[in-house]
């Protein structure tokens, strides 16, 4: 009763409130593609980082959680609200800040707002990601406590919050770069795809063409995880959408369990090297070395095509030794 309480009441207005900022969002991310950034970088950033963590923690398994998780996740928006609209209203003073003395008590307040809420926003994507990110900022602040050669001098709390919530080496660095100025709008490509069921057409051209072989479904999850990586570049999406017709598929027609489940992963992680979209690394790659992104896209190529064919005669051994 709570749950549906909850999902009556405010269901609607979240799911409304989410619609509007990612469609906003997203014709602002073409404004910024086209046109540069508004404001600054800086700018540019936060503003993606505030709606994109507004998403995800009124995401659409928000709806079904109880009042107390509801209300913890509004609280994260609320600070998230707060630290993001701060740093784009304020910021002349933040770039023109070029250490921690200069930041004011309230600034350190808003820094360590969005740093709290990004770590939230890892403990619930990755737990493993944010112990180590947790390890990483203690050593980072007492490490001048530690012994022999792990011991460096260490930095104040007020430079930690400076560098990571206001700097170019923390959170608004080389990865909310990439993910502002490339990867969404590639994304949004592969969505657009999929969305207009081009990731079906997908696997049926691949089932039509190696479906009666041997070992049919396992080489149809190869040859179509090669084709969905081509406009989703990540290797989750690529499982999900092929995964859930190819594994029981395989298994219908004699492969183990693990081994099918081994085959569509090994077939949907070389999504991520599979050109034009690619995965973030590739994204991080032309961040880095000033190489044009498409230099990289058709460097790939070949690689590419070399993980999947491999795949593809593992694949065939593999269906010939289980005689399938």
């Amino acid at each position: 009763m709570e749950k549906a309480h909850e999902k009556g009441s405010y269901g609607f207005i979240i799911e409304g409130l989410v619609s509007a900022f990612g469609i906003l969002t997203t014709a602002y991310i073409f404004y910024a593609t086209i046109w540069g950034p508004y404001k600054t970088t800086i700018v540019h950033r936060a503003i993606f980082l505030t709606v994109m963590l507004l998403i995800f923690f009124y995401s659409r398994k928000t709806l079904g959680k109880t009042r107390l998780s509801f209300a913890l996740d509004t609280l994260m928006v609320g600070a998230t609200f707060f630290a993001g609209f701060y740093i784009i209203i304020f910021y002349d003073r933040i770039i023109r800040a070029v250490g921690a003395s200069y930041l004011t008590t309230l600034e350190l307040v808003v820094g360590l707002i969005l740093i709290l809420v990004v770590l939230e926003a890892t403990r619930r994507t990755n737990l493993v990601f944010f112990l180590f990110v947790l390890i990483a900022i203690f050593y980072i602040i007492f490490g001048k406590y530690f012994p022999g050669v792990f011991a460096h001098p260490g930095i104040g709390f007020e430079r930690f919050i400076y560098l990571s919530a206001f700097s170019d080496e923390g959170i608004f660095g080389l990865g909310l770069s990439v993910a502002s100025s490339y990867l969404f709008m590639f994304m949004l490509f592969g969505s657009v795809l999929q969305g207009t069921g081009a990731d079906s057409f997908f696997f049926k051209l691949a089932n039509c063409v190696v479906g009666k072989t041997r070992g049919g479904p396992a080489k149809a999850a190869v040859i179509g995880s090669s084709l969905m990586g081509t406009m989703s570049g990540s290797s989750i999406a690529n499982v999900v959408a092929v995964g859930t017709i190819t594994i029981p598929l395989m298994k219908k027609v004699g492969f183990k369990p693990h081994v099918a489940a081994a085959i569509e992963t090994l077939a949907s992680e070389g999504g991520q090297i599979m050109p034009p979209i690619m995965g973030a690394g590739a994204f991080i790659m032309a961040e880095l070395t000033g190489i044009p992104y498409w230099s990289i896209a058709i460097a790939a190529i070949i690689p590419a095509l070399l993980y999947y064919v491999s795949a593809f005669v593992v694949v065939d051994l593999e269906a010939a030794k289980l005689n399938i």
